[in-house]
């Protein structure tokens, strides 16, 4: 479940951008489950603006447990606390809703989107994708929906042809499906992060990290390599203060070397540069080659923290 990221108080009133910085939820989902399912509705101002109180905050973060556990959006609204059965059903039959929602609702986007990748029909997949985001959080999205649905994709190493194909096809629609946030981020002015993956590197899972850090603000540029020795060079060419290395399930002794190498260069630098690895096999790997490990929240917060020194620096220089 996503965590409230600023303690608040039953008095305090908030506007639509910081009740979705608390819960991770942007303003145009919140938007779209207040119009199309009068989920979460704010009190509104003499001017029409949106203000959430911290009972808000709290039902927002109630509708992403639901969501988490796979419900529908459409049928979140009667298992709420404060709706007029909320308290029987959460109690009665909710395990029942998870059950069948999760079956019927996510299996039938999956079996949607499949069609349209048999069909190569890149309009259906992105109409469909696009309506999914608009009214589900990323860490819904990735769970219920991009985690199973990629899986099948990648399950066996024998493709046909004609599987790769549409396997090529599909990753090259889902980063121009993913690219636009990330290239609004680059706009600002403070450096970005470097996402760097090695080229054996299951791409989905550098597709879906990409996004992940799109979804949650983090300015970053995505390269892929061949050989870790190749970062040395990546990193003089971009100011950046951070590389993320998505890690492989191994490392090769050429590049093991040569990780071991950049970590300590990194640190040398008159103005240093934070190493990490990151993904589904970064953890084991950080310990081995002692880097720490560094999660989402606090990748937000440096990325918040570089934005809030520029623009700092650029009010002492006007």
């Amino acid at each position: 479940m996503t965590q409230l990221k600023a303690e608040t108080t039953a008095e305090a009133w908030f506007s639509i951008g910081e009740a979705a910085e608390q819960t991770g939820v942007n303003p145009v989902t919140l938007r779209a489950w207040q119009r199309r399912f009068g989920i979460v509705i704010p009190k509104r101002t003499a001017k029409g603006h949106r203000l959430y109180s911290q009972a808000h905050i709290e039902q927002i973060v109630e509708v992403l447990g639901w969501l988490d556990r796979g419900v529908a959006i459409s049928k979140v609204k009667p298992l709420l606390k404060d709706s007029a059965s909320g308290a029987q059903q959460s109690s009665t039959s909710a395990a029942a809703v998870i059950a069948d929602e999760q079956i019927s609702f996510w299996q039938m986007n999956i079996g949607y989107l499949n069609q349209c990748c048999i069909s190569l029909d890149g309009s259906g997949l992105h109409r469909k994708l696009s309506e999914l985001t608009a009214i589900y959080p990323f860490n819904v999205l990735k769970t219920c929906l991009y985690l199973p649905w990629l899986a099948d994709f990648s399950k066996s190493s024998a493709l046909s042809c004609e599987d790769k194909v549409v396997q090529t096809w599909l990753a090259k629609e889902l980063a121009n499906a993913f690219s636009a946030r990330r290239l609004a981020l680059l706009q600002d002015n403070y450096p970005a992060i470097l996402l760097v993956s090695l080229c054996d590197v299951d791409e989905w899972q550098a597709i879906l990290l990409s996004a992940e850090l799109s979804a949650n603000n983090i300015k970053h540029q995505q390269l892929s390599i061949h050989q870790v020795g190749q970062l040395s060079e990546l990193v003089e060419r971009v100011d950046c203060q951070q590389v993320l290395l998505i890690a492989p399930p191994n490392f090769n002794s050429a590049d093991t070397q040569a990780l071991q190498l950049l970590a300590t260069n990194l640190l040398d630098r008159k103005q240093q540069v934070e190493l990490h690895l990151w993904g589904v096999n970064a953890q084991s790997h950080n310990s081995i080659f002692g880097l720490s490990n560094i999660s989402l929240q606090q990748l937000s917060s440096n990325t918040l923290a570089a934005g809030a020194a520029v623009k700092m620096n650029n009010e002492r220089c006007k």
